[in-house]
């Protein structure tokens, strides 16, 4: 007599495996999101580890950005959304703070000859990253991990993507 099947999602995949009568459908189970080392299939019902292999494949690339390319950037966050920064000419922009990462962009309002300074957090500078490289058709895929590194007088979006392969 056959018993019942389990279903349980592998991601977004599901995988069927006849064991001993049993239809199951494994869950990926890692201990920590960021770590990549041996993930194991195990059935949430049984509780019977899968004798499936999973391994990772782990696609990263670094986007560097230049300080003409962050000036571009903020150039084309400034045109698309006028709300967000008070408007006028856009002077020098430096970086203030790499660790959170915090620009310091000076505009000059129209018929003064003072710079003013406001502050971009790490959050709104990953934006204007993210809305250049779309302007630029850059492709980034939606689900994968974005983060941003300092070096020196560039920025670089560092896009990572961890994708599950069964054997």
């Amino acid at each position: 007599m056959k018993r019942p099947a389990h279903t349980f999602a592998l991601i977004s995949t599901l995988l069927e495996r006849d064991i001993n009568d049993y239809v199951c459908r494994f869950t990926l189970i890692s201990k920590n999101s960021r770590q990549l080392s041996s993930p194991t299939l195990v059935c949430d019902i049984c509780n019977q580890p899968s004798r499936v292999a999973v391994s990772m494949i782990v696609d990263s690339r670094h986007i560097q950005f230049s300080p003409e390319a962050i000036r571009a950037a903020v150039k084309t966050y400034r045109e698309l959304f006028p709300q967000k920064q008070p408007p006028g000419l856009l002077g020098p922009i430096l970086i203030r703070s790499d660790n959170p990462l915090i620009l310091g962009v000076k505009i000059q309002a129209m018929g003064s000859s003072v710079y003013r300074e406001i502050e971009m957090e790490e959050a709104e500078v990953a934006a204007v990253l993210i809305i250049y490289c779309r302007k630029m058709k850059i492709p980034l895929p939606r689900a994968a991990e974005k983060s941003m590194e300092v070096d020196g007088d560039r920025i670089a979006l560092i896009v990572s993507k961890a994708m599950q392969v069964v054997a």
